[in-house]
Parts: C-alpha cells; structure tokens; sequence
C-alpha cells in the first residue's frame, strides 16, 4: 500500500508539471508557442461549418506561419470572414493567383466562393487539434488555468500527507515491544498442551 501512495504522489506531480508547463507554452505568446510546439493553437470555425441563427460552433485547430509555397488547391488556411468577425475561420483554397498575390477561398460549399489578399490569410490550417490539445488549449482560460494549478497543489498536499501517514503507521506497527501484543515473545507452551 505505501508504494502505492508513493507512486501514485509521484505521477500527480510530475503530471501536473508537465500539464502547467504545456499551457505555459501556449500562454507565452505565439512566438514562443510556435517554437515550442511547430505551430499555434488557435480557435477557429471549421470548414463546411452550419450557419443556424448567425450563430456558429468554434473549433480548436493547429495553424502555422502563412506560406503560399506550401498551398495547393483543396488546402485549407485560417483568415477572418465578414460572416463573423469575432472568430477565424478555416478556408478552402479553389485557387492560388500569384501575380495579384491573392487566394480564391470558400468557408462552405453553399456560400460560393470570393477572392483574400496574401496579407489578409493568418496562417496555413494544419488540422483539428486532438483531445490533449484541446484540454490544454482550454487550461489556458485564466479561471481553468488557476484551477489546475490549485487542483494539482491540493492533491500534492493532500498525497504527501497521505504517504507520510502510511509510512508512519507502517513504521510504528510491530515495533512497540512493550505495547504490541504482535512482538511478544511467546513459548513452546503457550501453543502446545503438554
């Protein structure tokens, strides 16, 4: 039962750890995210994604630095729409024009098509982040952030006196020779009727 303790106040910590330094990461600015992680977390409405009410559901992607020599037709990349402008929205690439230095783009197959400077695209969308990602892009809300940090130094507190405790009761059991009845020195005739 104490390695128990043991290994389970160690993976805590070192979890915890390794979760606060993955959101410090994206916290430092994109700059430094980018060099951490080869690219940016970003909130986004997905491609083909339905409009109902003017209102749209976000999506946590993966974006990196704006590139058209990495761009084909049928890529995606990450501007903002006139749609709505509080979010990013991931574009469909129809077609590249190089000599204006401007993108041919859908957001939705229904909604058609319209044309985006070079200077307008924030970035080249890579795909959709994984489940890690998307927890670790949502710790970085200050509320949720200060709350993992809490959460990990409450259950760090709380596994360490918990193994200190175990170790103490494991220490003191059977070393008691005066009080314990389980070190008691017993005789051949204590067990056996002569």
């Amino acid at each position: 039962m104490k390695s128990i303790r043991a290994l389970l106040l160690v993976f805590s910590v070192l979890f915890f750890m390794v979760e606060i330094f993955l959101v410090v990461m994206i916290l430092l600015g994109p700059q430094n995210e980018y060099l951490f992680y080869s690219y940016n977390h970003i909130q986004a409405v997905p491609f083909n994604q339905p409009i109902v009410n003017n209102t749209v559901q976000v999506g946590i992607g993966k974006m990196v630095p704006f590139n058209v020599d990495d761009l084909e037709p049928g890529d995606y990349v990450v501007a903002h729409n006139n749609i709505n402008l509080n979010y990013m929205w991931v574009h469909r690439v129809i077609s590249i024009d190089t000599n204006n230095e401007t993108l041919t783009l859908s957001v939705n197959d229904l909604l058609g098509t319209y044309e985006m400077k070079y200077d307008e695209i924030s970035g080249n969308y890579i795909g959709d982040a994984n489940l890690l990602e998307q927890l670790l892009f949502i710790s970085t809300d200050p509320w949720i952030f200060f709350l993992n940090v809490g959460a990990a130094i409450s259950l760090t507190i709380f596994l360490s006196l918990w193994t200190i405790h175990g170790y103490r009761k494991f220490r003191d059991y059977g070393h008691d020779d005066q009080n314990n009845s389980t070190t008691k020195n017993y005789k051949l005739e204590d067990f056996v009727k002569l």
